[in-house]
């Protein structure tokens, strides 16, 4: 499904859909006293291409409605993201966050919760930009890295051998001093 790059929203709801004074509704007159099992799962929900280390917070999300007819509100916010890889090939993409809200709404009483059971995401844009650029380290820098942790791990064997050796002569005084006595 293609959205537009403004602020929306699509749905999954019961009944039959029409607009009425520039609003859309949802009939559900036919299942007056029905309750309604949206229990759903999202298996991806993206917002352009994928790069590299992309996760997708409402990928493989499954949602059991044990109250019944409840209202899953998604409210997505859309942060544009360019990803430039070594080959210098660019990949435009976006990345979310989401909150997620839900209540039980009632489908007859007038007194409950109002609502319309069903699974809404609700989608804004960011109007700020992430930029991921993807960099080659030199072998220097590799090198660097192998003997900054081969001379701590000398700096701490050298702490403990001289602590053992430390603790070893200490005993020993102490031991020859219980002796003389």
């Amino acid at each position: 499904m293609e959205v537009n790059k403004v602020a929306g929203n699509f749905h999954f709801a019961p009944g039959k859909s029409f607009q009425q004074h520039h609003t859309h509704i949802h009939d559900l007159q036919p299942f007056s006293g029905t309750q309604f099992n949206m229990s759903h799962m999202i298996n991806q929900l993206s917002f352009g291409m994928e790069y590299p280390g992309m996760e997708n917070p409402l990928d493989n999300v499954k949602v059991t409605d044990v109250k019944g007819s409840s209202m899953y509100q998604y409210f997505v916010k859309i942060v544009p993201t360019t990803y430039l890889k070594l080959d210098e090939s660019i990949i435009r993409s976006n990345q979310y966050s989401v909150t997620k809200h839900e209540k039980r709404v009632s489908t007859t009483s007038p007194l409950g919760e109002q609502g319309l059971p069903g699974v809404f995401i609700l989608y804004e844009l960011s109007p700020l930009m992430v930029k991921y650029t993807e960099k080659s380290r030199s072998f220097m820098h590799f090198l660097t890295g192998v003997c900054a942790i081969v001379g701590g791990i000398f700096t701490v064997a050298g702490l403990i051998d001289s602590m053992i050796y430390h603790s070893s002569r200490a005993l020993q005084k102490k031991i020859e001093l219980g002796k003389a006595f």
